[in-house]
């Protein structure tokens, strides 16, 4: 099974980009497993929701709680549905990885959390086939934001006050994913599905040497 991680900022696409690519590989006849691990799937992003609801919780208790959306990786061993599938490829498909939340400690400079992320980032990417990051300027995304007709507390305070941090976030982590090789993609201008198909050309070009 191939793992592909989708990384990025809020608002860089990722959602939708995974979208289309997994709507192209199913096509393709690719078992595509989609995570509920990480950031984006499972308990995790409901229980930080919740932290951000709670006053003057200490930033540290915070952060502690984007670490445990990586931690079931460490164990995880991915099985698509129906188990093997012999006739073609497997695709396990996530969205934000380490290097995300990592990023975020080292702009608000909480090091003991930098520090246990920096040391579990080269064990965790090991298990990472292909990895890319999408990229939009800050004020891109903004406007992205503000379409969507659907404010919340953090992201009302990702666009306004805590801009700044936000900005420091976005260069900690394009340079933690660079250092791990991941792929920057653009997408401030391309369509989803542009961006979908770069990826899956990557994955095209890394699929022979996983039978």
């Amino acid at each position: 099974m191939i793992r592909i991680v989708v990384e990025g900022m809020d608002f860089t696409g990722k959602t939708t980009v995974c979208r289309h690519l997994a709507e192209y590989l199913d096509q393709q006849g690719t078992t595509v497993v989609r995570s509920t691990t990480s950031l984006t799937g499972g308990p995790i992003p409901a229980l930080i929701e919740a932290a951000y609801r709670i006053p003057h919780l200490p930033d540290p208790v915070r952060s502690a709680l984007f670490h445990l959306a990586y931690l079931p990786d460490l164990a995880a061993r991915p099985t698509p549905p129906g188990g093997h599938n012999p006739a073609g490829q497997q695709v396990w498909l996530q969205e934000s990885y380490v290097c995300r939340v990592w990023a975020h400690d080292l702009a608000r400079r909480q090091t003991v959390l930098a520090r246990f992320a920096a040391r579990l980032a080269p064990t965790l990417h090991r298990r990472v086939d292909l990895a890319v990051l999408l990229h939009s300027p800050h004020e891109v995304r903004h406007d992205r934001y503000l379409r969507t007709g659907a404010p919340n507390l953090r992201d009302d305070r990702r666009f306004g006050p805590d801009a700044d941090h936000h900005r420091r976030v976005e260069e900690h982590l394009t340079r933690l994913a660079q250092g791990f090789g991941y792929h920057l993609i653009g997408t401030s201008e391309q369509p989803p599905h542009e961006s979908a198909a770069q990826i899956a050309a990557l994955l095209a070009e890394l699929a022979p040497r996983h039978p």
